[in-house]
């Protein structure tokens, strides 16, 4: 039996793994990168990036459910799906093709920038109300960054539903905090989306991450902490990768072999500075 039990555990990590985006999608002018750790064989964590093209957008999304295993697993996927398809929605796609090409030159025009919060608070409502609607008696629930970045201008529309803060970082360090708009996603029905914006200027890195990155814990118990993190994206001014390669290598020898006590996902967005860069 236990044998069996772990070899269904190695398929669902299949089928998880399936869930989390295979490869970054390439925009120009932009590098991506995101890293997914499970504390356990399956996860409640979740990443996802993808281009939305009828509204001109690349969707960036990162979420932590409630508690960790098997249960989180589930919901991640539920969580993760309805994100995805409802920001994909055939409604949106057919709005922004049905309209006259005339009347809509440029992605960053106020027609598109108006679907683009559309869509993102249509996604974000329709995801709270269907779990907090259907699965309440679970008392599952996810805190998730969900945002749109428009490519040309960096401007990025979001919903922090819960979730830790955002940071955009550049040669001076931390320039901006994205911290919570509203509640985490799954408990209270009805709720509207707060819609917040950003910019990502040149040279600028967004990190979004889950809290397993700075409530690692080192062999007495003491956490890794916000305040290191902080500390490496202020002195950061290298690529997207990198800077997720650093701070797993800084959590990694803070924690000197302990235990991981909960999942760890890290999204990173850079806005490349120069054509040099670019290249």
């Amino acid at each position: 039996l236990l044998r069996a039990a772990e070899h269904e555990m190695e398929i669902g990590k299949r089928i998880q793994a399936g869930f989390l985006p295979e490869k970054m999608p390439d925009v120009a002018g932009y590098e991506i990168a995101g890293h997914f750790q499970a504390a356990r064989v399956v996860a409640g964590d979740f990443y996802d990036a993808f281009p939305v093209p009828s509204i001109h957008r690349v969707a960036l999304v990162i979420g932590d459910v409630c508690d960790k295993g098997v249960g989180a697993a589930l919901f991640m996927t539920l969580f993760r799906s309805l994100i995805r398809a409802t920001l994909q929605s055939r409604t949106f796609v057919s709005w922004a093709v049905d309209r006259d090409p005339a009347n809509a030159a440029t992605p960053e025009d106020a027609n598109f920038s108006a679907l683009a919060e559309e869509t993102l608070a249509n996604t974000v409502a329709l995801t709270n109300n269907y779990v907090a609607m259907t699965h309440g008696k679970t008392s599952m629930f996810a805190s998730a960054l969900i945002a749109l970045l428009e490519p040309q201008t960096g401007i990025l529309s979001y919903v922090n539903a819960g979730h830790e803060p955002v940071y955009i970082a550049g040669p001076h360090g931390i320039r901006e905090t994205l911290p919570p708009t509203g509640p985490v996603l799954g408990v209270f029905p009805g709720v509207t989306p707060n819609i917040a914006t950003a910019t990502i200027e040149e040279g600028e890195t967004l990190l979004a991450y889950s809290d397993g990155v700075p409530e690692a814990v080192d062999q007495a118990g003491e956490q890794f902490s916000d305040d290191r993190l902080r500390m490496i994206l202020d002195a950061w001014s290298g690529s997207a990768a990198d800077l997720l390669d650093t701070i797993m290598a800084s959590v990694n020898t803070y924690t000197q072999g302990a235990a991981q006590h909960d999942d760890i996902t890290i999204l990173a967005v850079r806005k490349l500075g120069n054509t040099k860069e670019q290249n």
